[in-house]
């Protein structure tokens, strides 16, 4: 509330009691103060019903505003109400419909249903029917693999067996032939030998045949002589070769007739031959004894 007591209203009321009053008859403080209390007291009920007014039409004014938004409010609402029961009554039509479809449905998929269990009951009989076949069948095809497995270890061992034995008949084989080259080379140097003699002793014929045909006659006795002594001469140089050649073999196997000159032959020989040791390929399945049949068999084969 706004103070009524301004310094220009105090002048005003002043004025206006000089006016009212004459100078004789100005009423005393006490009435005044009544006065002034009557005219606060009026003002003060003045602005209250001032107040009050303008807080009723404002009020009436909300009230109304308020009454038309409710009105505005229920008309939207019952205009949605209206379209809701529509969606409402469409949607259990269009529920009814699909209600039906489904049960159309179910009932197709139910026969479908036992259609298929039916047949799946079929398939389950069959697939064991087939299980059983094939059961037996692999039992008996089981019982062919275990004897071809022990066919083939059978032959298998018969080969390796049939290997060593090769391998013996070669590493003996190889042997002869190194004996026959070693005698065949002696025999190669003795007949040179003896076609140097020759062709000596017609060198030396064909400078003596100014001599007398007894002297000729003579050195063919002579030469026939020479011949026995040749003869005689090669039986002692084969019994010293054969000497010479047992002294140079001096290393013999225990088990065979081998004979070599270095001692680690011997050894790759009863390794491979007597004991059975290999040297595997390592780019093949292939094995073999010495290692230098190895060798061999990589330039050769890869």
């Amino acid at each position: 509330m706004r103070s009524y007591r301004t310094p220009q209203w105090k002048k005003n009321r002043r004025e206006q009691l000089t006016r009212h009053y004459p100078a004789n008859t100005m009423p005393n403080e006490k009435e005044r103060e009544q006065e002034e209390q009557d005219e606060r007291l009026s003002w003060i009920s003045g602005e209250q019903r001032r107040l009050q007014e303008e807080e009723t039409s404002q009020l009436w004014k909300d009230k109304r505003q308020q009454q038309r938004e409710q009105d505005e409010r229920l008309s939207r609402i019952s205009g949605e109400q209206r379209r809701l029961q529509e969606e409402t009554s469409q949607l259990w039509k269009d529920k009814r419909q699909q209600q039906r479809e489904q049960d159309e449905r179910l009932s197709w998929i139910s026969g479908e249903q036992r259609r298929l269990q039916e047949e799946t009951s079929q398939l389950l009989k069959d697939k064991r029917q087939q299980q059983r076949e094939q059961d037996e069948r692999l039992a008996r095809i089981s019982g062919e693999q275990r004897r071809l497995q022990e066919e083939t270890s059978q032959l298998l061992k018969d080969k390796r067996q049939q290997q060593r034995e090769q391998d013996e008949r070669l590493s003996r084989i190889s042997g002869e032939q190194r004996r026959l080259q070693e005698k065949t080379s002696q025999l190669w140097k003795d007949k040179r030998q003896r076609q140097r003699e020759q062709d000596e002793r017609l060198s030396r014929i064909s400078g003596e045949q100014r001599r007398p045909q007894e002297e000729v006659e003579m050195i063919d006795g002579k030469d026939t002589l020479d011949g026995k002594d040749t003869l005689e001469d090669k039986e002692d140089e084969e019994k010293v070769l054969k000497k010479k050649i047992d002294k140079y073999f001096q290393y013999n196997c225990d088990q065979c007739q081998y004979k070599t000159w270095d001692k680690s032959n011997l050894n790759i020989h009863v390794k491979s031959i007597h004991e059975g040791k290999k040297e595997p390929c390592e780019q093949c399945p292939y094995s073999a004894s010495p290692k230098g049949n190895i060798k061999k068999h990589v330039n050769n084969k890869h």
